[in-house]
This record gives C-alpha cells, structure tokens and sequence, in this order.
C-alpha cells in the first residue's frame, strides 16, 4: 500500500476534466504527488514520458482530486528513472529512423528548434511553441536524455545555459525538465536510449510509435529533440 498526497494540480485542468472528460495521454501532466519527499507522477495510462513516476490505475483517483489530497494505491509500480551512460551504436540510421517517424510534426516550427539548438541558443527555446508543456521545452527534454546517455559535453552545454532559465516556462514543464537535468527519464525515453545504445533499429520502431502517442505533441518534440543531440554528438 503506497499513500501518496497531492501536490499541485494544473491550472487548465478542473476536476470534471479529470473525472474522465481527456484523453489518457495527457494525465500525466495533470498533478504533482509526493511520497517520502520524492516528486511522483500519477498516471492513469501504462507509462509516462515524465521520470519519477509511478504507475495508477485511473480507479484510484475517484472523482475528487485537489491539492492536498491524500490518496492510498495498492502495489503500484515505480522504476529506477536515472539515465546511465552508454556507448553509442556505430549505426547510424538511428537519427535518420526517428525523423521519417516523426514527420507529422511542424516542419516551419521544428526547423526553427534545430536552428536555435545549432546555434547553442538554449536558453531561447525554453517555453517556445504551443502543447500543455510547450514544444519547445519537450525538444529540449529530448535533447537533453540524449546527451545525458551520450555526450557529457553536450549534456554540460545544454544544462548550462538552460538552468538559469527554468522560470522562463510553465510549473509543470519546469518540473519535467528539471528532472531532465538531474539525468532523469521515463520508461519509454529509457528504452530509447538502451535501443539506441544497441542499434535496435526493429526496437526503435515500437518505442518511437509509444512515444508519439504522449500529449498532443510532447512525444513529437522529445523525439525531435533526442534525434537532433544524437546528430550533434555523431
């Protein structure tokens, strides 16, 4: 039995939106919880893109949801979200397979993420673009488990210049970056890196379709952003 109590919950989403009124994919991002002074995530789908997470079924919300309120789950699953580093696969198709499956996203506006971030212009990308947790700052998540796994140069540019800036962006995208910059990930952006280590191109495949699926466009950027720092590092 895991009890947990609410944190903060999203200004955009009100108690009826959470009874039941959105999509799966974006309750990740609907409330803070705590539990021994580690920052969770409550979940109502399988996974998060969102590290110290811990899975829930949606059951174990009710219909009353509000900060402060303390809630008991029963045997939920939590997992080691901490990104280790890891040799990058020779093969080099990896960048190139996460930008076909990913070309519904804004081409004018994925152009400019790519420019700014070649540009070292980080800091500039922190709150850009629209999304629960904009786009810019998904890109700069992706960007930043990426480096994280592959490049301490790259991962000590891009936290650098990004952490000053944090209050730049929304409560909840500054969380999920700030996890980001401690070299923290989710399950799915885990399974990535591990996939991409190894050159599991077949692997890639399943995950990136998974990842897509997160928000409304959050798994489009974070992937655009891994894709741009695995390019860079190469």
């Amino acid at each position: 039995m895991l009890k947990l109590k609410v944190l903060k919950q999203d200004k955009h989403l009100d108690r009826e939106l959470l009874s039941g009124s959105l999509p799966v994919s974006l309750y990740s991002t609907a409330c803070l919880l705590e539990k021994n002074g580690n920052f969770l995530t409550a979940l109502a789908s399988r996974r998060s893109g969102l590290p110290g997470s811990v899975n829930i079924c949606y059951e174990n919300f009710g219909k009353e949801l509000f900060e402060n309120f303390v809630f008991q789950a029963d045997s939920p699953r939590t997992w080691d979200s901490r990104i280790r580093e890891l040799p990058l696969s020779c093969k080099c198709d990896i960048p190139e397979i996460i930008e076909r499956c990913t070309s519904e996203a804004d081409n004018r506006f994925s152009e400019e993420l790519t420019r700014k971030a070649s540009e070292n212009n980080f800091a500039d990308i922190l709150g850009l673009g629209p999304g629960l947790t904009p786009a810019g700052d998904d890109f700069l998540g992706g960007a930043l488990s990426a480096a994280a796994a592959f490049s301490r140069e790259l991962f000590q540019m891009i936290s650098s210049a990004v952490s000053p800036h944090t209050e730049k962006t929304s409560p909840i995208s500054r969380y999920y970056l700030e996890f980001a910059l401690r070299k923290r990930a989710g399950e799915d952006i885990l399974a990535l890196i591990n996939s991409t280590s190894s050159g599991d191109s077949p692997g890639i495949r399943n995950i990136i379709q998974k990842l897509k699926n997160y928000g409304d466009s959050s798994g489009l950027y974070m992937l655009k952003g891994f894709a741009w720092a695995l390019l860079r590092i190469s």
